[in-house]
């Protein structure tokens, strides 16, 4: 009588996973732990901005805008210029993309029933560890901005009707 000996493989693990699983898993660790890091600096980075207006302006009603998700009012709230509230988009990143933070604080300008959108965004090897180094970032805006907040929000042309006209 001829003996057959049966062999079963049994992994070590239990429930083993797919090839590549384990660093699929640690990069997924390593991307949320960025996007922690990336969001912590911006909140920093709002605050920072938040703080900075709030002094400069001598107004505490300044705030950083808790999210609305599609019918976001941008970052900071509460400035306002001649009756007409500016939307405050802040950026921190090291790539800029100007024309897509410009579009973001647009829309946001028009979910504030607002019509001064600006984007802050921080300055490359400047700190905002000192008010000196937050009073030193950017600020971006359109032409039509500008003009609007250097015309007290009055009309800007014989056609133009004012910071209210809805523009």
């Amino acid at each position: 009588m001829r003996m057959v000996r049966v062999v079963r493989r049994v992994d070590a693990t239990p429930h083993a996973q797919p090839a590549g699983h384990a660093a699929a898993h640690a990069r997924g660790m390593e991307t949320e732990a960025l996007m922690s890091r990336q969001k912590q600096k911006g909140t920093a980075f709002e605050t920072a901005v938040t703080r900075w207006l709030q002094w400069a302006l001598d107004d505490k009603t300044i705030h950083r805008e808790s999210l609305h998700g599609s019918r976001d009012r941008g970052d900071i709230g509460g400035v306002i210029i001649d009756g007409e509230p500016v939307t405050i988009e802040a950026k921190s990143h090291r790539r800029m993309e100007l024309a897509e933070w410009m579009r973001e604080a647009e829309t946001e300008a028009g979910n504030a029933d607002g019509i001064l959108p600006v984007v802050v965004h921080k300055r490359s090897g400047v700190g905002i560890q000192s008010r000196e180094g937050v009073g030193s970032q950017w600020v971006t805006m359109t032409l039509e901005t500008f003009a609007r907040i250097l015309n007290h929000c009055v009309e800007l042309g014989p056609e133009d009707g004012g910071c209210d006209d809805g523009v």
